[in-house]
């Protein structure tokens, strides 16, 4: 998916309005095996948008989109109450570039 780094810098930047105990909790409870299927799903393709990601992820597995979509839609809401207009247009760009 986005790499650790990426989503550890987009919290940051987000004013830290997502608890970095959020993204811990998150990067641990991935299995192994859900980890190198993230790591498949971003190693040689790139996404037109987060539609298509979330798409590949559900297709390898059920579990792993549940817990992709709920860790993304607490980032999203962190987003949404940005007070900074600047930040928010930066996180919401860096969020949909996929390499």
């Amino acid at each position: 998916m986005f790499s650790r780094f990426l989503i550890v810098i987009l919290c940051i930047v987000a004013g830290n309005a997502v608890a970095f105990q959020n993204i811990k909790d998150f990067f641990m409870e991935l299995t192994y095996e859900e980890d190198q299927i993230l790591a498949s799903v971003f190693r040689y393709k790139n996404y037109d948008n987060s539609d298509q990601v979330l798409d590949t992820i559900k297709a390898k597995s059920e579990t792993l989109f549940d817990k992709v979509v709920r860790f993304r839609n607490l980032v999203i809401k962190s987003v949404e109450k940005l007070e900074d207009d600047n930040a928010k247009k930066f996180v919401e760009e860096a969020s949909f570039t996929y390499h």
